[in-house]
């Protein structure tokens, strides 16, 4: 068994490469939120290194993360031909990078985290969620198929396999019967309470409101919300539903099309409002001024939406489901999934409260705990994965 501290200075070189960041702004949002916690809560043993194209690196460098070295390279470039050709190899091949490879002779690499398994050192995969055993029907077949690939590659090939929850733990034991080498990690968004200010706001000129943060999937189940909110529509309680969300990146377009519908159908249009994707800075103001978050989804990973909320210490309705039920917010009300009438009571019920926002300075002290606790926490896995 290897020792980290036999060797004077030595350090575990850790990688992370990024191919691209994609659509999905959960990935975005948790890698983001990753990569910045353990910028800023360094640990003396271990060197991080991010290996990714020009254009990424750009942005990267603009989070100014002064304890991570930030490699751009051609190589990951989408127009380099060497790029399109170590794709199609791994396609066959699987474990086998030849570029890949080199980097990790180059910058003597010890751990590839959040990338695919290597033959060539230990790789940490995480895998956010396992929606699709859980929910099949949300899927094309050719999707199972791919994600089935996907995570067996992963069980099968990693060092450590990488979980954000306890539901994910017990749907990977689900997904295979073989002895897995995991570890679990409930992570901590990156929120800049900066971005806090009451400017931010002025041109919405909202008040007595509840946020939905959430894309527009299936899964998300905006409409146990209009079945809630048609419920109220006799009574005299006034409130908006702010949805967010970029209508135009999701793959079945009628998901948006008929909760929309729907709203009109029932004329409940004075109620809801949709103001699309938004700023980040403009987001967190709006949750924080918020009458509470909602998230009456069917399933969740590690829901980053009800993190902030507990982070804002805001009160939060949510759909009794064991990922929501393990975050478990101090201010929290849970309804059934599919019963509206619960869930109108409930909003009923919190537009009677009083709001009674904590002083940031508090807030922020707290949040400064949780994330250096997920940082190191993370450097531990490092430090496993190093040992095994």
């Amino acid at each position: 068994m290897k020792n980290i501290t036999s060797k004077k200075n030595k350090k575990i070189v850790v990688a992370f490469f990024f191919e691209s960041l994609g659509s999905w702004e959960g990935e975005k949002n948790y890698l983001r939120s990753l990569i910045t916690a353990i910028n800023e809560y360094h640990d003396n043993f271990v060197k991080v290194k991010i290996i990714s194209s020009k254009n990424i690196c750009k942005n990267l460098k603009k989070i100014k993360l002064k304890n991570i070295e930030i490699i751009d390279s051609r190589l990951f470039s989408e127009t380099s031909f060497l790029n399109l050709f170590r794709k199609i190899i791994g396609r066959i091949l699987k474990k086998y990078d030849p570029i890949i490879l080199y980097f990790i002779k180059k910058y003597k690499i010890d751990i590839i985290s959040h990338y695919k398994p290597s033959y060539y050192c230990k790789t940490i995969c995480w895998t956010p969620d396992f929606q699709h055993i859980n929910f099949p029907m949300n899927f094309s077949n050719k999707e199972i198929t791919r994600r089935n690939n996907l995570y067996n590659n992963i069980v099968e090939n990693s060092s450590v396999v990488l979980l954000s929850s306890n539901s994910s733990v017990q749907d990977l034991k689900k997904f295979t019967y073989k002895k897995i080498n995991y570890k679990k990690l409930n992570f901590v968004p990156n929120l800049d309470f900066n971005y806090l200010n009451e400017k931010k706001l002025k041109k919405y000129k909202l008040k007595n409101y509840f946020l939905v943060p959430n894309q527009f999937w299936k899964h998300k189940n905006h409409l146990v919300l209009i079945k809630a909110v048609n419920k109220l529509k006799s009574s005299n309680a006034k409130f908006k539903i702010i949805f967010t969300g970029d209508k135009k990146s999701q793959t079945d377009q009628s998901v948006y099309k008929n909760i929309m519908y729907e709203i009109k159908k029932k004329k409940l249009q004075r109620f809801f409002l949709y103001l699309g994707k938004i700023p980040y800075s403009n987001l967190i103001n709006l949750m924080y001024r918020s009458k509470a978050l909602i998230n009456p989804s069917f399933f969740e990973g590690w829901s980053t939406s009800v993190e902030e909320a507990k982070i804002l210490n805001k009160k939060v309705l949510l759909s009794d489901i064991k990922v929501h039920r393990e975050q478990n917010p101090i201010k929290s009300y849970f309804f059934h999934p599919q019963n509206h009438i619960e869930l109108s009571k409930i909003i009923l019920k919190v537009i009677k409260q009083k709001d009674t926002n904590k002083s940031l300075k508090i807030l922020k002290k707290r949040y400064l705990y949780y994330r250096a606790k997920f940082a190191k926490e993370y450097f531990n896995i490092i430090k496993h994965t190093y040992k095994i």
